[in-house]
């Protein structure tokens, strides 16, 4: 207490003005410390030189040549390829999305190479359509996905905590917190799977199938893909619900928006082996 009848310390400091004669208000450099933290100079959080999270030269989110370089050719590639498709492209119906999605997934090809075989031959889940337990080492696990962006750059994505991330109204990349993505798959000490660690570990490629200039048909053709496969067992199929996230298109934005298959014939067998978890 001081003679003013207040209470004047706190955790170790005292108000200003209020300091035993003789005695810092910061005895124990408290307030010192606090001031440095939130220093952009001294603060390993704020500085740009001491931590890579926020250093805009290591971390590609933050690091405007990198976003630019990325943005560059993604608007290149989008160029490129709408001027070979029909600009007059209609919305299509459930049915066209459904013939479409048979026509991913029962033929050869189709975007990449299936060794001669359609393409549920080659993922090893056409008998999986009729029997959904029947997952063993033939079968690959597979995820089913929509992007307007580069393929590179969201093909794994839905491994992450992060989730996609969403352009603003100034055409930069954030990410909302409060909808933050699950992954499905884990490392079995319940650490998130990096991209490139998918790729060199875990077995991961992914192929574009369906291509259009309208994102509700792309979003139509990935919701048909999804729904033909919901049946199986959550780490077979990589994707929890169908038809997730935003399907109307609000203006003609000059994309190419696309349907990917990601997949990893290894995934049965690291589960089995307890290298990785399904995140159920």
């Amino acid at each position: 207490m001081c003679e003013c009848g207040e209470r004047v310390s706190q955790s170790g400091t005292y108000r200003k003005g209020h300091a035993p004669a003789g005695t810092s208000r910061d005895p124990h450099g408290k307030i010192k410390a606090a001031s440095a933290k939130s220093n952009p100079i001294t603060s390993a959080k704020w500085n740009p030189i001491n931590n890579p999270i926020n250093n805009p030269i290591n971390n590609a989110k933050w690091n405007p040549i990198n976003n630019a370089k990325v943005q560059k050719r993604a608007h290149e590639e989008n160029v490129r390829r709408i001027t070979e498709m029909s600009k007059d492209e209609k919305p299509i119906t459930k049915e066209e999305a459904i013939t479409a999605a048979l026509e991913i997934v029962e033929h050869v090809g189709n975007g990449f190479d299936t060794q001669g075989v359609s393409v549920e031959e080659w993922l090893g889940i056409d008998d999986c359509a009729y029997y959904p337990d029947d997952w063993g080492p033939s079968c690959a696990s597979f995820y089913v996905g929509y992007t307007g962006r580069e393929l590179v750059d969201e093909a794994l994505r839905w491994l992450t905590v992060r989730g996609a991330a969403h352009a603003d109204a100034d055409g930069e990349y954030t990410i909302n917190p409060g909808k933050l993505n699950r992954p499905v798959l884990l490392w079995s000490d319940g650490t998130t799977i990096t991209m490139s660690e998918a790729q060199s570990e875990l077995g991961f490629v992914f192929h574009e199938v369906y291509a259009s200039t309208l994102k509700y048909n792309a979003r139509m053709v990935e919701n048909a893909l999804q729904l033909r496969y919901q049946h199986l067992d959550l780490g077979h199929r990589l994707w929890r619900c169908p038809d997730m996230g935003s399907k109307y298109d609000k203006k003609v934005d000059n994309k190419v928006h696309k349907v990917f298959i990601t997949c990893s014939p290894l995934i049965s067998q690291m589960l089995a082996d307890g290298k990785i978890e399904v995140n159920k």
